[in-house]
């Protein structure tokens, strides 16, 4: 199995409960195997159009799920538990982003990993830290 990390966030309508949806969702997953999450933390908006507070929270994952597959659980988990696409980098009810998976780079039109913005945002480096990296 694949240790991996997640980042949560949502900036939209009851942010506990969607993070409470996320993770027993997630839990639900496929081929994978849910470790520990971090604490929930309330961050400014990094960049993009929004200007409410998001509540992110990370998680770590041992998974046989291959990195697109995994992508697809996300995508497929923010639908169902009412994500809309409203503009990119906008407000949000669930975000699902794959941070890190293993030791792999992987550079695709859909999936970046390590994340790209991880550098730019300080907050997740201490959620991590708590989800067991």
């Amino acid at each position: 199995m694949t240790q991996t990390y997640l980042l949560l966030g949502g900036n939209v309508g009851r942010r506990e409960k969607y993070l409470e949806k996320a993770r027993r969702a997630i839990a639900g997953w496929p081929k994978s195997r849910l470790q520990r999450f971090s604490s929930i933390r309330e961050t400014a908006p990094a960049g993009g159009v929004s200007k409410r507070f998001f509540l992110n929270q990370a998680a770590a994952l041992l998974t046989d799920l291959k990195p697109m597959a995994l992508l697809i659980w996300a995508k497929k988990t923010e639908l169902e538990l009412g994500r809309r696409r409203r503009e990119r980098w906008g407000p949000r009810e669930i975000d699902i982003d794959i941070l890190l998976y293993g030791d792999q780079t992987i550079d695709h039109p859909f999936l970046q990993i390590p994340h790209p913005r991880l550098p730019e945002r300080p907050f997740i480096k201490p959620l991590l830290a708590e989800a067991g990296l």
